[in-house]
């Protein structure tokens, strides 16, 4: 029976798992396990057999629209028996072809998402997952874009991508996604490999994208930030979450770290905002101004009970200094319009540094039960 997709596996981005839950439904998924004895008695090692089951129980039963490329990819995804292919390992199709292609689509010995074909296997994703977000991402540059170009052969193999990012959500092998200002460029190059002729097969760019379009945001993956206190990795999707439950407790300080040892200090009234950057703990670190601004700001309540006043040039607009902590969340990097202070120099700046001479809050303390007024708005 058809079914939208409630739950969504763990491990994909905001924009991959909507487009899951808008775009895809699933079925039943097989019951695999009972193949065991039979395929353990056909020699089919029983850790082979549990990644097969394991990927049926997550996955199996998954209908999408097609994909751009390779025939739309499966019609649905399902877990048939693994099979031994000599110079690769054990692999386990994962879906009938929409087309009568003369390949089919696998999981590799790694996990990999690929192609079996006449000259080997060809691992396009690292995972199905990425396979999950390049299909999503596929979807959505689609619908925004005002233009797209297909570029086959030679064409596809001299497009130039200086000054592009590779989009890292797709974890992409064979088949690969880069970003750009204002366009996307999906480049594929599995079915070449496949055939024994390496070399994009084609590129399609995706022209004439805004902010939204990019998807920067809805297929981020977590470079290593997470909230002080907590291991879980967070996303800049992630952060209005956690501020509105951070203020539903009265708490309007919060701290996040890096694997690196970085740190970001979010300090608000409600209206204005104290965001702090700093290398490691002893780094007087550096923070975002507001140059045009006169007078003071009150009202910034700190984890221990303190209640703090700042200049308000060193503070910034809430709607600000939320779009910048997502932003370093991340990239690592600051909006280019938002200007900077250092506590290390006080000279202004607008590259990708912050810096202040403001009377920063101490290091995290124990959140108080006194919570602060509700903020204006």
């Amino acid at each position: 029976m058809e079914r939208h997709i409630k739950a969504v596996p763990p491990g994909l981005t905001h924009g991959a798992r909507v487009f899951l839950q808008t775009h895809g439904v699933r079925l039943e998924p097989l019951a695999l396990e009972e193949c065991r004895e039979r395929w353990l008695a056909a020699g089919i090692p029983g850790e082979q057999i549990d990644r097969v089951v394991a990927f049926e129980q997550t996955w199996g039963g998954l209908v999408l629209p097609p994909s751009a490329r390779n025939d739309g990819g499966p019609k649905y995804l399902d877990a048939d028996a693994p099979g031994h292919v000599p110079g690769v390992g054990w692999l386990f199709e994962v879906g009938a072809q929409r087309t009568a292609v003369p390949y089919s689509f696998q999981i590799g010995p790694d996990g990999a998402f690929g192609i079996l074909g006449p000259q080997g296997w060809a691992r396009l994703h690292e995972s199905i997952e990425g396979w999950l977000e390049a299909l999503s991402l596929a979807h959505h540059a689609a619908t925004h874009a005002s233009g797209i170009r297909v570029l086959n052969g030679a064409a596809a193999a001299a497009l130039d991508l200086d000054g592009f990012q590779e989009v890292p959500a797709v974890r992409g092998v064979a088949d690969r996604w880069w970003r750009g200002a204002d366009s996307l460029v999906a480049v594929y190059s599995g079915e070449a490999e496949a055939f024994g002729d390496p070399g994009p097969t084609a590129a399609l760019v995706y022209s004439g994208l805004d902010d939204w379009g990019l998807g920067t945001e809805l297929w981020a993956v977590a470079t290593g930030w997470h909230v002080e206190g907590s291991a879980t990795p967070l996303v800049g999707w992630d952060i209005n979450g956690v501020l509105i439950e951070r203020r539903i407790q009265g708490v309007y300080e919060s701290w996040f770290g890096h694997s690196d040892g970085r740190r970001l200090g979010f300090v608000t009234n409600g209206e204005r905002v104290l965001l702090m950057l700093m290398d490691d703990e002893d780094d007087p670190g550096e923070h975002a101004v507001d140059a045009a601004a006169e007078g003071w700001a009150d009202g910034f309540r700190l984890l221990n009970g303190q209640v703090d006043r700042y200049p308000t040039r060193d503070t910034v607009a809430f709607s600000v200094g939320v779009a910048s902590l997502r932003r370093i969340i991340d990239t690592g990097t600051w909006p280019e319009h938002v200007r900077r202070e250092s506590d290390r120099t006080v000279s202004a700046t607008v590259s990708p540094i912050v810096t202040p001479t403001v009377s920063r809050p101490p290091a995290p303390a124990p959140a108080t039960t006194d919570a602060p007024p509700e903020p204006p708005g």
